[in-house]
């Protein structure tokens, strides 16, 4: 059998080591897998008179399983994270897409459509409005009151960047014959 500083010795190597935040989940597996294997190789190997030998072996398919373990979680999260980040750019995307612009509140204030109108249309949708000195002197000659004003200040929407954000490396996801688009799940043909 193995002695109680082989046990004290694997159990703090994997303490020590599996528990690194700097290493991959592949990494972690690894080193995991190769504790627990080495240990249980040396256990089985203890039996029939071959210590090293079954230790060395049960590490290396420790380490090998571990790793395969960890690999396929690493790619999980990357899959989570590339799905995550595109779902974000469509959602922000989509909210800039659907924000009233300045040009929309001209066209409902020339055609006569009252301020709280106009103000509940912000709300919702918020506003794609630039908020210099010019653009408010601007709509004040225009007519546009105080209040719908304010209220695109209040409502404005960040614009999408102008610049192309990498994200990670993107995994493919096929939901069977369907796709999905702002939310909703719809049939391939």
């Amino acid at each position: 059998m193995i002695g109680r500083t082989g046990l004290v010795l694997v159990a703090t190597l994997m303490a020590l080591l599996s528990g690194c935040r700097s290493n991959t989940n592949a990494t972690n597996g690894a080193l995991a897998g190769s504790a627990l294997g080495g240990l249980a190789g040396a256990v089985i190997g203890n039996q029939s008179g071959h210590t090293a030998g079954g230790a060395v072996i049960g590490a290396a398919a420790g380490a090998l399983t571990g790793w395969l373990l960890g690999e396929a979680e690493d790619a999980r999260e990357e899959r989570d994270a590339a799905i995550s980040h595109a779902n974000y750019v469509e959602y922000r995307n989509d909210k800039w897409d659907r924000a009233i612009s300045t040009n929309d509140v001209l066209e409902m204030a020339h055609s006569g459509v009252g301020d709280e109108v106009i103000i509940k249309s912000i709300r919702p949708r918020g506003s794609r409005f630039d908020a210099t000195p010019q653009n408010i002197v601007y709509l004040k000659q225009q007519g546009v009151s105080d209040r719908v004003i304010q209220a695109l200040q209040s409502q404005t929407v960040a614009p999408p960047p102008a610049y192309y954000e990498p994200a990670p490396r993107v995994v493919v996801v096929h939901d069977g014959p369907y796709y999905r688009r702002h939310g909703r799940r719809y049939r391939r043909w």
